[in-house]
């Protein structure tokens, strides 16, 4: 989309990893830092420890989306590693707040391939296709929402029920509309017509301004996602402070209980929307617009 530029973040990158990070930003002001990151097979810890740095380094900024093949066998559905590179990488993932939203293998039976985001619902549409060409990894597929759910507007509204049109119908009756259009064209006295019936309005009815600011809430965001959420972070500080695998099997069992109840969100906002096309029309082809917006191409790189 030509509303949204690109800008490369190269003081993210480090020189031992091989990275790309870019800087999007759309015409409402919305920034999301969005990174490409390859970990060779066979790296030092020297060059998984850099990577970690980038992630810490990009989440600190922010709103982030981190992608790449980090050809490491975490498993996912329990929050274990193999190794204790394994267990470092998903303790900086903790730390930063990312979901990791891959749940199919990528290469094998193995998820190599991430897409972290450090935002609810800003991932979505997530599909793993078959491999591109000649890899050995299969595509994955997703969209980046970046519509600005920011609301800050002033609304100036006419305030009819004190306007004085008793004072607007005398002064109205004051003008002598023969010698003001004399001599004009017919756009002319038009325009002539139009800018005093303005002045008159100003005058005689007053205005009073809604500001709106905030974010607008995702439809889905119910009050037990919120809670879900919330009590995902208490779980992940509690089993930080205490170390002790009850805790963290407890945090683990919440992140797992709180995807499903997002997921599950938006099954059934969806289903709602389909389900009442007929009478509401207009809510069904709202979401579908937003759905698209992040379907568009981004525009060209800036340097910064």
């Amino acid at each position: 989309k030509e509303e949204i530029n690109a800008i490369v973040r190269r003081d993210i990158s480090l020189d031992t990893v091989e990275s790309v990070w870019v800087k999007l930003r759309n015409s409402q002001g919305q920034k999301t830092l969005v990174g490409v990151v390859y970990r060779p097979p066979s790296s030092s810890r020297k060059v998984g420890d850099s990577i970690k740095q980038e992630i810490r380094d990009a989440c600190s900024k922010g709103t982030a989306v981190i992608m790449g093949d980090f050809n490491l066998h975490i498993d996912w559905a329990n929050q274990i590693g193999s190794s204790a590179e394994e267990e470092d990488f998903l303790e900086c993932i903790r730390d930063g707040f990312l979901n990791q939203y891959v749940e199919e293998p990528t290469r094998g039976q193995a998820i190599l391939d991430w897409v972290l985001c450090n935002e609810e619902g800003l991932v979505s549409d997530l599909v793993v296709q078959g491999p591109l060409g000649n890899s050995d990894h299969n595509m994955v597929e997703f969209c980046i929402r970046m519509e600005s759910d920011t609301v800050n507007s002033e609304t100036r509204v006419l305030n009819l029920k004190k306007g004085d049109f008793e004072g607007m119908r005398w002064e109205l009756a004051r003008i002598d509309w023969q010698i003001i259009l004399k001599g004009l064209t017919v756009e002319m006295q038009w325009q002539r017509f139009k800018d005093r019936m303005d002045e008159l309005q100003k005058l005689f009815i007053p205005v009073w301004r809604k500001n709106k600011t905030g974010k607008a809430a995702q439809p889905w965001l119910t009050r037990e996602v919120k809670d879900s959420v919330k009590a995902k972070e208490e779980a992940y500080k509690l089993a930080r402070r205490s170390g002790k695998p009850e805790d963290w099997e407890k945090f683990r069992t919440q992140q797992r209980r709180t995807k499903g109840l997002i997921k599950r969100g938006k099954i059934e906002h969806e289903r709602k929307l389909a389900g009442n096309i007929k009478t509401d029309c207009k809510s069904f082809f709202r979401y579908v617009k937003r759905k698209r917006i992040v379907k568009m191409n981004v525009g060209l790189l800036q340097s910064e």
